[in-house]
Parts: structure tokens; C-alpha cells; sequence
């Protein structure tokens, strides 16, 4: 017996099978909807889309008159002391700490600060659709190729405790990372910041400033190194003669991410 071998390929609106049309069988087209959702998913894992707003003297800033999202929307990821009505509205303050997940913004919405160091940690879908024609030719097989590459690259693990100096993370290449995994063992919180005073994002959830707590987060969190670039742990005790520990799973991601 002599094995053949069928080819099957296709398009949107046919397939072929060895080169010859199948009637009756064709590949769904891409509607402008699903065009748009892969396109804010391959966002959601660019570092280039994110931005950091601090309601400080830092660049960019989360002014006063606070920012306005653009059409289309956002996606925050970690705040701290924001609001999203208007700037005489009693505080309603807005804490998003946890980075696996994310929260869609409406186009319109404005965000202010609570605080004089009140933060947004936003996905913007439209800085890299506008500058990057990967998310115009094919945001579907952006979205999916940049899923596949994460499994073929090295993963690092960065690790501190109470009263030991914040780890730093090492400097990529490309100037970016991919946060995956925090572990956080008997610990009030943990945070990625700018230096080891700077400001920076809650990683996870907290109970209070003194409760410590056990927490595992999976997530895939794109960011710049030149925004975060130290893992710093809250207070903590430790716990059948283990100390309390924060450990970050992340990776480098490449130049032409």
C-alpha cells in the first residue's frame, strides 16, 4: 500500500484541496468586528501600546484636567487612586491592582487623579495600529505568531524579600518584557516601579497595608523596562522556615516584537 499525501490550504472564501477548488466549502471572511478584537489583543501583549500616567512632574502625566480616552477605547490594567467622571465629582476612587487582568475603558471617558500620585497603567490600541502595519496587514496572525513565540522564549525569575535590597531586572535588548507569573508568599503586596523609590504598579491584589497573604497571579503583562524595572515587596513574616518572598516570572521579549 503507497501512503498518498492530500494538501489542504485556503483562503477567506475557498479552499483547495491539492491545488483544486472544493465546491461547497469555503473559509469564513473576516469581519471588521473580529479584525478590530485581534487587533486590540495583539495590543494587549505590545509593550509599545502601554503607558504609564502619573498624576507627578514624570512624563506622560495624569494632569489635572485628567486624559481623555481615544475612539475606539482602552484597557486599564493597574491604577491607584483614579476616577473616571469629572474633576468636582466626590472621590470615587478606582483601584485596579491586579495585572492579569484588564478592563475596557470606553472612548470619551476621562480619567483623573484622586491623589498627587495617583497612577493609570493603560493598554492604547491606537499608538501602534496608527505606527505598526502588522496590525493593518494580518492582526490575526500578529496576535497568534507573538502567542507562539512567548513559548520559545527564556523565562527568568526575579526574587526579593522584606528587608533585602529590590531586585532589579536585567536590561533586554529591545528595551521590553513580558511579566507571566507573580508569587507572592506571605506578603501585604508587591509592586514593579522605577527604581527602588520610584513609582510603580500593584502586581496583585492586597488585603490591607498589614494583612500578608499568599497570592498567585498568571498573567501577560507587556511593559517597557524605561517605566519598570525593580520588584519590590511589601512587609511580611515568614512561614515554616520560609522567609517572605515576592518571585516575578518574566521574559525579554525580542527586537521586532
Amino acid at each position: 500500500m503507497t501512503a498518498s499525501v492530500v494538501t489542504v490550504s485556503g483562503v477567506a472564501g475557498a479552499i483547495s484541496v491539492n491545488g483544486a477548488g472544493v465546491p461547497g466549502l469555503a473559509l469564513p471572511a473576516v469581519t471588521g468586528a473580529e479584525t478590530d478584537w485581534f487587533r486590540n489583543q495583539a495590543a494587549l501583549l505590545d509593550p509599545a501600546a502601554h503607558r504609564f500616567y502619573q498624576a507627578t512632574s514624570v512624563s506622560p502625566t495624569l494632569p489635572p484636567a485628567g486624559i481623555t480616552v481615544a475612539p475606539g477605547g482602552w484597557f486599564l490594567r493597574n491604577s491607584w487612586y483614579l476616577k473616571s467622571d469629572d474633576a468636582t465629582a466626590p472621590v470615587r476612587n478606582k483601584f485596579h491592582r491586579n495585572c492579569g487582568e484588564v478592563t475596557p475603558i470606553s472612548a470619551g471617558k476621562v480619567l483623573y487623579s484622586n491623589l498627587t500620585n495617583g497612577f493609570a497603567y493603560v493598554c492604547q490600541p491606537e499608538l501602534v495600529i496608527a505606527s505598526d502595519a502588522r496590525y493593518t496587514s494580518d492582526p490575526k496572525g500578529l496576535y497568534y505568531s507573538r502567542l507562539a513565540q512567548l513559548m520559545t522564549l527564556a523565562q527568568k525569575d526575579a526574587t526579593t524579600s522584606p528587608g533585602y535590597t529590590p531586585t532589579t531586572l536585567t536590561a533586554p535588548t529591545s528595551g521590553k518584557c513580558m511579566a507571566l507569573l507573580v508569587s507572592q508568599f506571605e506578603l501585604t503586596w508587591s509592586m514593579l516601579q522605577k527604581g527602588a523609590t520610584g513609582l510603580g504598579i500593584n502586581l496583585t491584589d492586597e488585603i490591607d497595608d498589614s494583612a500578608n497573604w499568599r497570592r498567585t497571579q498568571a498573567m501577560m503583562m507587556p511593559f517597557n523596562i524605561s517605566d519598570f524595572d525593580t520588584l519590590v515587596p511589601g512587609t511580611g513574616y515568614g512561614a515554616q522556615n520560609t522567609p517572605p518572598t515576592v518571585t516575578l516570572t518574566y521574559v525579554e521579549l525580542p527586537v521586532g516584537w
